[in-house]
Order: structure tokens, then C-alpha cells, then sequence
């Protein structure tokens, strides 16, 4: 069994069987179909770190895809990866509507599915859900919005930065003359894209809450089940920091376009310190959030090594699964941490564009040059961070190679399933040799229902 199951055991989560052994039929997709809310209430709830944990194992399954020798052991992680995004399916699909999400998952489980199948498991295609499902607009807004971003940073900073050299440079008449021709265009259409620019996010985002929150003809059953308290909780855990983050900067952005405006231009660059401190408040506390989420996660994970419910192969595979999940914690804690120092030095870079700093004009242009370095700078660390995240896709094509390296090289046909003791609901046997892969007797009667 591998670890990201046994940790749900642990947690309470009981899963039966996987798979007939009789007929080696894979029965999973059967039986969470007719689970109903009471199953999925915790799962749900917990479904961020239920995809963090998804995403280690498919990394770790990556790495291990590079082996040509582990067989067996392979087999139960691919075996772990199906189970997995079938449940996260189910979930995305019927308790949160993230179509996007089922449609990635849906082409997972078919390159699973190919494996498994050369290894002489059967699918019942019938119990599969498939319905249509199609890309959602939301998440083609967030994609455009982060992609429009550095663009818009890169375009606001270096227009203050020449703005500033054209105080500082009283003796450049010419330059001077140009920049602020260019600025009497520039600087009303920069007015209106302040705040237009964060106006679909925020708008989206409140009409998914709304979508999610308020029960409706919109809503499937299942998902109008769990409640509309956890249903909120569940969206401003999902949302919080962009609509925070939207909602502010929208709000400066119309003060600024509309209301501070002839005498009241100055307060303009107060309004955008206050702002700025706002985002490194904002950076921390997602920081402190989601890092203290993830490190909780680790902790249970090396808990399991000193249960002593917890089974050898288990306890022998935690290791490098661990080794695999600090490697991701890694780089979420290096992104997180980045985007602290981003704000702070940009709340002193602003700073120096304060009135008091105005009789000398050297501080607001350091200040200026100082963003401009202070962007680039971030857009490299951010590729250098994206760049060291662990590869957590599985091509269809490293599964076909595998498959008939695990399929052929034992120069032997594969024996029929043997059956299974109904007596040991926790034992599995190996589809392809017939041998116990793990027991795990009466571990859950007393485990607390948490994730």
C-alpha cells in the first residue's frame, strides 16, 4: 500500500477492496459512485491538501518511472495514482465544479488505466461517469490575469522610473519635454487600467462564491448536501487571498482614477504606500497559511513511522515519499517567501516617493530604479522557483514503456488473480503474481475522523 492511502486509513477514511481478485476487475470506481455527502464531507473540505499529496506521489512516480526494476512496486503506485484521481474527481466533478480539474484528471486516469490493463486488470467502462464536461471561462480569466500582470508591473514602474529621471535631470530640457508629453497619454489610460485590470478576477470570484454558496437549479445534489457553512468555508479557503488582494487594489485604483484627482493628486502616493503594506500583511499571512498546512501534512506522514500499526513495506516506502514531498514544500516555501521580500521591498521603494523625499529628487529616483530592479528581479526568481519544481506529469508514452517492460520481462504468461480472505478486508493481493502485497488488520476502529 503506499503511503498517501495509508495516511487516510489512519485518518478514517475506510476504503474497501480496490479490486475483485476473483476476476481482477477494478472496483473502486463502483464504490465511490454510490458514497453519499457523509464520506466525502471531510475529504471535500480537505481537498487542497488531498491535491498537494496527489501531486507528490505523481512526482515520486515520475522519478520512479526512470527505473527499469521495480515492477511490483510500480504497479501499486500507479495503482495509488488511479485511486487517488478518481476520488479528486469525484470531488472536483459533484462537490466543488471544477471542470477544468475533472478533464485533467479524466486524461490521468486513462494513461493509469493502460497500464493496470497490461498488468491484467479489467475496467468497467460502464460505471464511468462521462459526462461532458468543458473548460471554465474563470479559469481562462485567472490564466489571462496572471499572464497580463508582469506587463502591466513592468509598464507602471518604468514609466515612474523616467518620470523621475526627468525631475532629476533638470539640465535635459528635451527629455524633459518628452517624457511628459508621452505621460499626458499614457498616464489616463494607466488611470483606468489600475482598476479595470483586476475587475474580471474579482467579479468571477465573487459570482463562484455566490455559484457555490447560494443552492440553486446550478447546484447538484451532492454539493447542496454539505451545507451552506462548509460550502463557504470551503471558497474563502480557495479564495481569500485574490479577493483581498483584487478587492484593495480595485478600490485604489477607482479612489485614484476618479477621487484623487487636481489638489488631491498627492494623497495618491500615500493611498499606495498604505496599499503596499497592505500586500506584505497579505504575502505573511498566505505564507504563515499555507506553509503551516503543508508542514502539518509532513508531520503526519512522520508520525506514520513510529506507528506501530503501520505496516514494514510502508514504513520502508515514507522515507522517500517524504523526500519527494520536502522537495515540493521546498519550492512552495521558496515562491511564498519570495513574494514577502517582493512586497517588502517594494513598500520601501515606494517609500521614497513620499513628499517628504520630494526636495531630493536623487530618493525618489534611487526608489524608482529600486522597483524596476525589484520586478525583474522577482519575474527571475519566480522562473528560477517554477524551474525547480518537481516534474509531477506522467506521459502516456513513459507508461508504455514501462508497461511492457513490467509485462514482458518475466518471460512468463500472468497467472490468474488468486482470491482474497473475506476475513482480511485490508489484505491485497497483486493482480499479476498472486502475492500479498500488504495486510493492515483493525487499525482503523478507533482512528479519528480528521484529515
Amino acid at each position: 500500500m503506499a503511503p498517501i492511502l495509508r495516511r487516510l486509513q489512519t485518518c478514517g477514511v475506510d476504503f474497501p477492496a480496490f479490486v475483485d481478485d476473483s476476476t481482477g476487475t477494478w472496483t473502486f470506481t463502483t464504490f465511490i459512485g454510490e458514497k453519499d455527502q457523509s464520506f466525502f464531507r471531510q475529504l471535500v473540505q480537505n481537498h487542497d491538501v488531498l491535491s498537494f499529496e496527489y501531486s507528490v506521489h505523481c512526482a515520486k512516480l515520475a522519478h520512479d518511472l526512470s527505473r527499469k526494476d521495480n515492477g511490483e512496486e510500480l504497479t501499486l503506485q500507479i495503482e495509488a495514482a488511479l485511486i487517488m484521481s478518481e476520488l479528486l474527481g469525484h470531488i472536483y466533478r459533484y462537490y466543488l465544479g471544477m471542470p477544468q480539474e475533472v478533464m485533467r484528471l479524466k486524461r490521468e486516469q486513462d494513461i493509469y488505466r493502460h497500464f493496470l490493463s497490461c498488468q491484467g486488470y479489467q475496467f468497467d467502462l460502464e460505471t464511468e461517469k462521462n459526462d461532458d464536461v468543458s473548460a471554465s471561462m474563470t479559469n481562462s480569466i485567472r490564466c489571462t490575469t496572471a499572464e497580463a500582470n508582469w506587463p502591466r508591473l513592468f509598464t507602471l514602474r518604468i514609466r515612474r522610473l523616467l518620470l523621475a529621471i526627468a525631475m532629476w535631470a533638470e539640465s535635459f530640457e528635451q527629455f524633459r519635454r518628452l517624457v511628459s508629453t508621452i505621460d499626458r497619454f499614457v498616464s489616463p489610460v494607466l488611470a483606468y487600467v489600475a482598476w479595470v485590470f483586476f475587475t474580471p478576477r474579482l467579479v468571477s470570484n465573487l459570482l463562484l462564491m455566490t455559484k457555490h454558496v447560494l443552492p440553486g437549479s446550478w447546484m447538484k445534489e451532492e454539493e447542496k448536501e454539505l451545507g451552506w457553512q462548509i460550502r463557504w468555508q470551503i471558497q474563502m479557503r480557495a479564495r481569500w487571498f485574490e479577493l483581498g488582494n483584487d478587492s484593495a487594489w480595485l478600490t485604489a485604483g477607482l479612489l485614484n482614477c476618479f477621487v484623487l484627482t487636481g489638489i488631491f493628486t498627492p494623497m495618491s502616493i500615500q493611498l499606495a504606500v498604505g496599499l503596499q503594506a497592505f500586500d506584505v500583511v497579505m504575502a505573511c499571512a498566505r505564507c504563515y497559511i499555507e506553509i503551516g498546512r503543508l508542514q502539518t501534512l509532513q508531520a503526519d506522514y512522520k508520525k506514520m513511522l513510529t506507528d506501530p500499526s503501520t505496516t514494514e513495506d510502508i514504513r520502508e516506502d515514507i522515507p522517500n515519499y517524504l523526500q519527494h514531498l520536502q522537495k515540493r514544500l521546498s519550492c512552495d516555501q521558496q515562491r511564498l517567501q519570495l513574494a514577502i521580500i517582493n512586497a517588502s521591498l517594494l513598500l520601501l521603494s515606494i517609500s521614497m516617493a513620499l513628499p517628504v523625499f520630494a526636495v531630493y529628487p536623487m530618493i525618489p529616483l534611487i526608489g524608482a530604479v529600486l522597483s524596476v530592479l525589484i520586478t525583474v528581479g522577482c519575474y527571475k526568481g519566480i522562473e528560477w522557483v517554477e524551474k525547480k519544481r518537481p516534474i509531477d506529469k506522467i506521459s502516456k508514452e513513459q507508461i508504455e514503456e514501462h508497461a511492457s517492460v513490467v509485462t514482458y520481462s518475466m518471460f512468463r504468461p500472468l497467472p490468474s488473480p488468486k482470491p482474497r480472505s473475506n476475513s482480511t478486508p485490508f489484505m491485497r493481493t497483486s493482480p499479476s503474481t498472486g502475492a500479498i502485497i500488504d495486510q493492515d488488520p483493525d487499525v482503523l476502529q478507533d482512528a479519528p475522523r480528521l484529515l
